[in-house]
């Protein structure tokens, strides 16, 4: 698939447990090896320092954000509360497993797209895509979703959920991981070009 250039390399935010450190430095290699800017958590978490702003700062600029999990274990703290993060600032999430590519994700993840460490060659070409422009299927397919939430652009726009229901609406029916932000771009821009079909407010009352 033909990927547009991005304006700036991808920043790609990896979180992971103390255990995971090894995989985490091999998904580092390899996503820097395709060019883009990878951060790690285990960088920025350090004791006896003031890590919070540092964290939240990686996580606002990033494009990405890779949460390495080992299937036979608990979820790490750190990363449950770095995912948090990531989707409350609706940042395209990736999972990369540890152990077998058969072994169970825990059902928080599955909706995600998910990776085994032996194969993360896709990776880095499936982090580009979420970025890629819409093909001319993809945008019926936002604007069939976007008519379908009854909600106006503007009010929309300016609701995280909303846009991240839009987004869950569009990879179910696209098959296509896509940014919230993307989408977001997209509607604006057909709003502008008068694509965007008007949607009158819901009386309430």
């Amino acid at each position: 698939m033909m990927v547009a250039a991005h304006s700036h390399p991808f920043d790609v935010f990896v979180s992971h447990s103390a255990q995971g450190r090894a995989a985490a430095r091999t998904v580092a290699d390899r996503l820097s090896d395709a060019g883009m800017s990878v951060r790690l958590d285990q960088d920025i978490l350090v004791p006896g320092t003031n890590w919070e702003a540092p964290l939240r700062k990686a996580l606002i600029e990033s494009d990405a954000f890779v949460v390495i999990i080992d299937s036979g274990a608990a979820v790490a703290p750190n990363a449950t509360f770095e995912l948090g993060a990531a989707m409350a600032l609706n940042k395209p999430v990736f999972v990369v497993q540890t152990s077998s590519a058969h072994a169970e994700v825990p059902g928080f993840l599955k909706h995600y797209a998910s990776f085994p460490l032996a194969g993360i060659d896709r990776l880095a070409e499936s982090i580009r895509e979420v970025s890629a422009p819409l093909t001319e299927n993809e945008r019926e397919i936002l604007l069939a979703a976007y008519q379908t939430m009854r909600t106006p652009s503007d009010q929309l726009l300016a609701d995280p959920l909303a846009i991240e229901q839009l987004r869950e609406s569009f990879r179910s029916k696209s098959g296509r991981e896509v940014s919230a932000t993307h989408l977001a771009s997209e509607l604006l821009r057909l709003r502008k070009s008068g694509k965007l079909p008007r949607i009158r407010r819901e009386r309430v009352g």
